[in-house]
């Protein structure tokens, strides 16, 4: 049985966007830039949240 590890430190490029009222092409140019810092799990950006 695969036991499933909640991680409450990140989340996803759409909730972030809903959360925080920024659009998609905003975080895709935070993330280049560097201001956001994100970690890739599978293949998924997901964005680490302080």
């Amino acid at each position: 049985m695969k036991r499933i590890t909640v991680r409450r430190d990140l989340m996803s490029k759409s909730n972030y966007a809903k959360k925080y009222n920024v659009s998609r092409p905003t975080i895709d140019k935070k993330i280049r830039d560097g201001e956001l810092a994100i970690e890739r799990i599978d293949g998924v950006d997901y964005i680490k949240v302080q």
